[in-house]
């Protein structure tokens, strides 16, 4: 039989046998020494009540004399009827690519009528009724893919579908319909009888000069002839005017830009706005009406000329004009871009020279593979066309890269480097390098006048056209300019050939020291060349 003790100081407690009763015994939690007896002999219960162990807690368990009036409220249960098998069961692969196509179909709606409606999108031109029916064919085909796809989730499915055909409907009504100007549509419209085989539309009519004058306001041009005419000169002669009836805001500089440098007057054009429209005036111009024609035909459409009142009625075409986009930008760029020739060739024909000069400058450091041919005529023109001297010198680095022999680029070079020279304008360097490169004669008296004046700028110009230069060299190796003698003493050392060695030994035996030095390493170079 045991007994159940409790340590006096912790507390443990733990079971002995009946022979250690009235014996000294050791705690093993907390080596304490006690003797058993009745006061560590701890009674066991089964069970107790309430207040029989004065312990925390204990309390709790007290039975509560309130517990039978305390009230008791029951509510039904509530269960949900409208749940069903399919809101628990996944989504399926077909069902999850449908939705993502149906959610493209739509968003892929709404882009194209924000992009499509501008003034170069695709929808431009198309009635708004034709475009609500290719809205609706497109999203009813997307709202069909998500309806199906979300067939399990019925409530989000109507939300995008619904959200994605309201939105794409609604572009599709109210995007304006920015139509492209046809030839003739500001003019007077006349409808004559219908006959067989007749179209049954509108036939545009020109207007007359009287017509265009009360349209467009004539004072404007009216006072800048008036401000050139005496008794005998006709101020007309010096006047000419753009009527544009439907323009862009954005094209106007581009366009007062390009006339002001093309027609070479000493202001630029002035501009009268005038409805959608508008009337450039250009004042003091030496050009024929009829060349001023030709030079609209790079940014829009001659429609009319009026001689007798020197307007021409032109319809800008805005999509020439654009500025150049990140897009554009990424194929002039790329050299190995498909379209970077192509892309290039049709910077040279725009108005604005800056965008120009930057084709220009690529296709100068550019391979010739494509296009060859065309670039090269088209460099050819830009000397003809631009008075920019700078620009002349860069189309020049680019007719080294392009240009062939024979293609004519030599004469058009060295004519237009005469004219700058007779100008007294400052040469462009990359002018005469080109004709050096092709070693033309024609460019030897243009480089002798500019290389007695600066020798040391123009030396490696000269040296580099070679034989045909010799003779003109060899007679400057008595120049009274020292500058000069010693340039042209040293250019002979670099190309000349042994026509040069007995002026060389004439010289050397008539003059100093130093001239001595580089006379004799001349005859050297030239002897030891050969």
């Amino acid at each position: 039989m045991t007994l159940r003790i409790k340590c006096p100081a912790c507390e443990r407690k733990f079971q002995v046998s009946e022979e250690l009763k009235g014996r000294t015994v050791e705690c093993g939690g907390c080596e304490h020494r006690f003797q058993v007896d009745e006061q560590v002999l701890e009674e066991h219960h089964g069970k107790f009540y309430p207040g029989e162990k004065k312990k925390p807690g204990l309390d709790t368990f007290r039975r509560s004399q309130k517990l039978g009036t305390l009230p008791v409220e029951f509510e039904t249960a509530a269960y949900n009827q409208t749940q069903s098998v399919a809101d628990f069961v996944p989504i399926s692969p077909q069902q999850m690519v449908a939705t993502t196509l149906g959610v493209g179909m739509l968003a892929l709606t709404i882009v194209l009528m924000v992009l499509g409606t501008q003034p170069e999108g695709i929808f431009r031109d198309m009635e708004v009724a034709k475009r609500v029916v290719l809205t609706l064919f497109m999203v009813a085909i997307g709202a069909t893919l998500v309806l199906y796809g979300c067939v399990h989730r019925r409530r989000t499915g109507y939300l995008v579908a619904g959200v994605g055909v309201g939105v794409a409907l609604a572009l599709s009504f109210l995007m304006p319909v920015p139509r492209t100007i046809e030839k003739g549509s500001y003019s007077g419209e006349r409808t004559g009888p219908k006959e067989s085989g007749e179209d049954p539309r509108p036939v545009p009519r020109p207007l007359t000069a009287l017509e265009v004058r009360e349209q467009v306001g004539y004072g404007p041009v009216q006072r800048a002839i008036a401000g050139h005419t005496t008794a005998d000169v006709d101020g007309a002669q010096f006047v000419c005017a753009l009527w544009v009836p439907v323009m862009e805001e954005r094209v106007k500089f581009q366009i007062m830009k390009y006339l002001h440098r093309k027609t070479g007057t000493v202001e630029r054009p002035s501009f009268y706005r005038r409805g959608d429209g508008g009337l450039f005036v250009i004042d003091g111009t030496q050009m024929p009406i009829e060349q001023v024609a030709v030079l609209v035909e790079r940014f829009g459409r001659v429609e009319e000329i009026y001689p007798e009142i020197r307007i021409i009625t032109v319809t800008v075409e805005s999509g020439r004009l654009i500025e150049a986009s990140k897009v554009l930008m990424e194929k002039l760029t790329d050299k190995t871009h498909s379209a970077f020739y192509a892309r290039n060739l049709k910077e040279l024909d725009h108005i604005d020279l800056d965008r120009v000069d930057g084709a220009v400058k690529r296709l100068a450091g550019a391979e010739p593979k494509r296009f060859r041919v065309e670039i090269s005529r088209r460099l050819i023109e830009l000397m003809d066309e631009e008075t920019d001297g700078p620009f002349k010198g860069e189309v020049c680095r680019a007719l080294a890269v392009w240009s062939e022999p024979g293609d004519g680029a030599d004469p058009v070079v060295a004519a237009t480097a005469r004219k700058i020279l007779e100008a007294g304008e400052t040469m462009p360097h990359g002018m005469l390098e080109f004709l050096a490169s092709r070693k033309s004669a024609e460019a030897v008296p243009i480089i002798e006048a500019l290389w007695i004046e600066d020798p040391s700028s123009w030396e490696p110009v000269i040296a580099e056209i070679g034989s045909v230069a010799e003779d003109t060299v060899i007679k400057h190796i008595h120049d009274e300019r020292r500058g000069v003698q010693q340039s042209a003493v040293r250019i002979l050392k670099r190309m000349g050939s042994q026509r040069s060695v007995e002026p060389l030994r004439a010289l050397h035996d008539s003059t100093d020291d130093e001239m001595k030095i580089l006379i004799q390493e001349a005859i050297e170079s030239i002897e030891g060349g050969e």
